[in-house]
């Protein structure tokens, strides 16, 4: 499998094979919808899993984007100015609307329907790293690399907010389910540097920053309303000219204070998503799963059949998808 995602609504799953293409499906496991256009080695579907995005990610010469029905008939194409580097995916009262962003710059904002098929594009300084919508599908949220900046437009491109970030590093941005705040991770185009997270009001008030880390294991997951941040890093111990990593994940709260900082050789912790109230779903990095209460309970842990591979969480906290060495997913419901 090269990669799972969750809509931000957290009901439908996407899921790329090895061998190309990719399905979709219900939170249920009922089959919606396949693709495997040629030419092609990346795509995304909307919300409501009726359209799908193809492109060819980062591609000098192939800057076209497909759009396909679940049958995997293709609907639609377009060549846009300048290779892939990004897409996303929403819906608003008219229908699925789908962004690109390209490497000259060019914001894209595609609607494609029965009725009409029509896009607006707009440019910028620097390559378009990442885009997101907002949680209404009303404006779209992007992160530039080369200039790197962070800002806000309206789907017809009019500028709500820019703001100037650390020159040279990558910007991803990441629109929460909740208060309608921006997340954004802004990593370093240098390996061996550590990457920077800020949380931001939608006007573009910082409320947040802090220190990812470069040490192997670093991984960040936060709650729906960001109110909460756990990071996850590898504890280097070192005992008689031998060392080992240790499995950590450290909570804190809206006022960047520490809650609490867990991890083992005897229980590893590997957080994989934040409830708004402050529980903390992590794995063992095996098979088991368990949570931690914000006073630092941990609560009795569940127990997959096969190993965990990779893991994902709904922007909504209210499932989590884990694939699993045996080849199946295995979704997990969070009581909020």
């Amino acid at each position: 499998m090269r990669s799972v995602v969750l809509s931000p609504r957290g009901d439908l799953i996407t899921v790329a094979p090895l061998s190309g293409g990719i399905r979709w499906y219900s939170i249920s496991g009922e089959s919606l919808g396949c693709a495997r256009p040629e030419g092609f080695d990346t795509g995304l579907v909307s919300p409501g899993g009726e359209l799908a995005l193809f492109y060819s990610y980062r591609h000098p010469y192939n800057t076209r984007v497909i759009f396909t029905r679940p049958s995997g008939e293709i609907f639609w194409q377009r060549s846009v100015s300048g290779a892939v580097w990004c897409a996303a995916a929403g819906e608003d009262q008219d229908g699925p609307v789908m962004a690109v962003g390209t490497g000259k710059g060019y914001i894209y904002i595609f609607r494609v329907s029965d009725r009409r098929k029509r896009y607006v594009r707009w440019r910028l300084k620097g390559a378009i790293v990442s885009l997101d919508f907002d949680s209404d599908s009303k404006s779209v949220f992007h992160g530039t690399w080369h200039d790197s900046f962070i800002g806000r437009y309206t789907l017809r491109g009019c500028r709500l907010w820019r703001m100037e970030s650390t020159t040279a590093s990558l910007q991803y941005v990441e629109a929460l389910t909740e208060k309608n705040r921006l997340f954004v991770v802004s990593t370093p185009n240098v390996r061996g540097r550590a990457s920077e997270y800020t949380l931001f009001t939608a006007g573009g008030r910082i409320l947040r920053e802090g220190i990812i880390g470069p040490e192997p294991g670093s991984r960040i997951v936060h709650s729906p309303n960001g109110d909460y941040i756990c990071r996850g890093y590898h504890k280097l111990i070192s005992h008689k000219n031998k060392s080992v990593r240790e499995k950590h994940a450290v909570l804190y709260d809206s006022t960047g204070a520490v809650v609490w900082d867990k991890g083992s050789l005897i229980m590893p912790v590997c957080p994989v998503l934040v409830t708004r109230r402050g529980t903390v779903l992590v794995t063992d990095g095996n098979k088991s799963l368990y949570f931690v209460e914000r006073s630092g309970d941990v609560r009795p842990s569940i127990e997959l059949p096969s190993r965990i591979v990779s893991s994902i969480g709904a922007r909504d906290a209210s499932k989590a998808v884990f694939y699993c060495a045996d080849g199946r997913l295995r979704v997990v419901h969070v009581r909020r």
